[in-house]
């Protein structure tokens, strides 16, 4: 019997520290002000710095708060092509502006993007982490114009084009 109970004890420590699904999200606003979009992605902080280690762009957990240039940088390189956006045949660079990692495992990276005045449309390619979990899924919300729009990524659809008007 006990060695039951101490088999059952480690069967769940060991596969509490693993999880079966893998998400990001993004929101995106549209700023008719500035004719940018900024936004938001939330990714899980473990898959996040798993990916930055296997890059070798960090070499310890990400700090709970920071604008750090260099930090940035490496976020930057980390995300790479994973979520990207283009609209008339413009890439729209992605400037990362910082991160909260907060105590439920969440980290939020916020940036923005370069100017773009008058969108119709817009392709989003969000295939981060999709190379390393499988599984992977995201999802993206959109707020244009009093309009909402949200679209899911998966594996074998990892690109698609939001009609905004």
């Amino acid at each position: 019997m006990k060695h039951l109970v101490v088999f059952f004890f480690l069967f769940n420590v060991l596969t509490s520290f693993s999880h079966d699904y893998y998400f990001a999200f993004a929101e995106l606003k549209y700023n008719d002000f500035s004719q940018q979009f900024e936004g938001t992605l939330i990714v899980s902080s473990h898959d996040f710095e798993n990916l930055m280690q296997s890059k070798e762009l960090i070499s310890k957990e990400l700090p709970s708060f920071s604008n750090d240039s260099i930090l940035l940088l490496a976020i930057q390189k980390s995300v790479g092509s994973g979520l990207s956006f283009n609209s008339k045949n413009q890439i729209l660079e992605i400037h990362y502006e910082g991160l909260e990692k907060l105590q439920n495992g969440l980290t939020y990276i916020h940036f923005s993007t370069s100017k773009l005045e008058n969108p119709t449309s817009i392709n989003v390619s969000f295939n981060l982490l999709m190379p390393v979990f499988q599984n992977q899924q995201n999802k993206i919300t959109i707020y244009f114009k009093n309009k909402t729009f949200t679209e899911v990524f998966l594996i074998t659809q990892p690109t698609k084009e939001i009609q905004l008007l």
